[in-house]
């Protein structure tokens, strides 16, 4: 589950902390992320009570834990990025981005949670979502993670049925692939042009049997500069699904 990295790129609005973030939205480009996670560590300690650049030093955790393939570092990582997200809606509950990582931190650890583990997490998810959404309507990263809480729900095993049934009482209402689909068409609108997005929106279209729609995703996908390091997996994967598309 990868979020957005456009939702890092606007610098903090806090003086003392605004060129340190900015520096650390450059590291994180170029997959320096180490360079990231200490000009963030030190602009909180520049400005404790600005709440920005603690939201993107989670956001950084979780997404490093999100492609650590080690075990170990990967579970490092989610531990330190989910305590700074739970610290973050205690601090600052108001904010979006609070509920934000929150959310990222459950997701992330729902992708290599067991069955049970991950449909528990998947109710504490939506919550944490809706949040989110009902504080800031036009967050392009919360729509973007309800479009593969869709998705995941819509998805679940034999196994996590079952767990859903004894759990949630059943399969969250509302919850399918088209509505997958309209929740990344929003991120998109949103945000146009994060690839990422255009992705998962393609690969949900192309699931549900809309082939030209997909590909008309993949070529805007494909038509798109790359910004960060990152955007270069997703080029190629972007690719992949064009080609498997026109067969």
């Amino acid at each position: 589950m990868a979020p957005l990295l456009a939702l890092l790129l606007s610098v903090s609005s806090s003086p003392a902390s605004e060129a340190l973030c900015a520096r650390a939205m450059t590291a994180y480009r170029r997959q320096d992320d180490s360079g990231a996670l200490a000009a963030l560590r030190r602009a909180r300690v520049e400005d404790p009570a600005d709440p920005e650049p603690a939201w993107r030093e989670a956001f950084v955790l979780l997404a490093v834990a999100n492609r650590e393939p080690d075990g170990i570092r990967r579970r490092s990582m989610l531990s330190a990025g989910s305590a700074v997200a739970e610290s973050l809606v205690v601090r600052s509950p108001s904010r979006a981005d609070s509920w934000f990582v929150a959310s990222l931190a459950l997701g992330v650890e729902c992708q290599t949670a067991g069955p049970r583990r991950r449909v528990e997490l998947s109710k504490r998810l939506r919550v944490r979502l809706d949040r989110c959404l009902s504080l800031d309507p036009s967050h392009a990263g919360a729509w973007y993670l309800l479009g593969r809480w869709h998705e995941g729900i819509a998805s679940l095993s034999a196994p996590e049925r079952f767990f859903a049934d004894l759990l949630l009482g059943g399969i969250p209402a509302g919850a399918s692939m088209d509505s997958a689909r309209l929740c990344l068409e929003r991120a998109d609108l949103l945000h146009p042009g994060d690839l990422q997005v255009l992705h998962d929106l393609a690969r949900i279209q192309k699931l549900q049997g809309r082939r030209d729609e997909a590909l008309a995703t993949c070529r805007r996908g494909l038509s798109t500069p790359p910004s960060s390091a990152g955007d270069l997996a997703n080029l190629r994967a972007l690719e992949r699904l064009r080609r498997d598309l026109r067969g």
